[in-house]
């Protein structure tokens, strides 16, 4: 067996050798341990303290890790999502854009940095989207839909009304859940055509928007079972109205054949 045995840098001792290590977080705001020692770590440094992560390429940790190659090396790729939003009931939005995600304040942003790629293609498909529990019946207007952009740094916008909705079943239980309408909005088809307005494109923050509003109706269904009563009533009713309309066919039918048996006895009397 070869082992082989890691001796100490110039300037190093055996006994740093044997030290955790302990990165910097360089301008972020350190963790309890006071390490940052990938570049993940110092990215989420800078994010507690409110900081855009401008300079990647001058941090020992992120060019270790290629972190700005790996960046560009998504140029081109999509992304699948999947999840669960919490939302309080009041009018907001839930988003997907391009940049670095940013609270300052409590104030939310998105930085763009040069490291980026400059274009974005937000073409997508939404394979389904409902507002709380799903139940049978429920029409979600948003799935299925797929959007392909003409043109690069398109703003999608989605505005969505949500109103609640409570299905009573006959077992008491309840199932609240909501239902929505929606519009939409995207300026691609007006751009595809028009420079000025590209260059302004270009210059937005394009991407995926869901703007949504709750109303403060709500749509109450309850499942019932018609008792024996009710039953027998509504077949009697059907019964009735059966015998009324063959009363009605029977009425006409003999006043038809009358009518036709008179006008043969006039033609017998010439």
């Amino acid at each position: 067996m070869i082992v082989f045995e890691k001796r100490p840098k110039e300037g190093e001792s055996g006994k740093d050798l044997d030290k955790p290590k302990c990165g910097s977080c360089y301008n972020g705001k350190a963790p309890p341990s006071g390490c940052c020692n990938t570049c993940e770590e110092v990215h989420q440094a800078y994010q507690v303290a409110g900081m855009a992560f401008i300079e990647p390429d001058s941090i020992e940790q992120c060019v270790e890790e290629r972190y700005v190659e790996q960046i560009k090396d998504q140029e081109g790729e999509g992304c699948r999502l999947i999840g669960r939003i919490r939302i309080n009931k009041v009018a907001g939005n839930f988003h997907i854009m391009a940049g670095e995600t940013i609270k300052r304040d409590k104030v939310h942003m998105h930085a763009m940095h040069h490291y980026y790629p400059q274009n974005y293609d937000f073409s997508h498909t939404i394979n389904t989207l409902s507002f709380g529990e799903t139940f049978e019946g429920q029409s979600n207007p948003l799935d299925k839909v797929s959007k392909s952009a003409p043109v690069r740094d398109v703003m999608y916008q989605y505005f969505v009304k949500v109103v609640g909705t409570e299905l009573h079943y006959l077992n008491n239980t309840v199932l609240r859940s909501n239902q929505y309408s929606v519009t939409e909005h995207d300026n691609a088809e007006d751009a595809k055509n028009n420079a000025a307005l590209l260059a302004l494109l270009a210059n937005q923050k394009s991407g995926f928007f869901v703007v949504f509003d709750i109303s403060p109706m709500r749509i109450i269904y309850t499942q019932y079972k018609p008792s024996f009563t009710s039953f027998l009533s509504s077949s009697l009713a059907i019964i009735g109205s059966i015998f009324t309309v063959a009363g009605i066919l029977d009425s006409f039918i003999f006043r038809a054949e009358r009518a036709i048996l008179a006008k043969h006895e006039i033609g017998k009397l010439h």
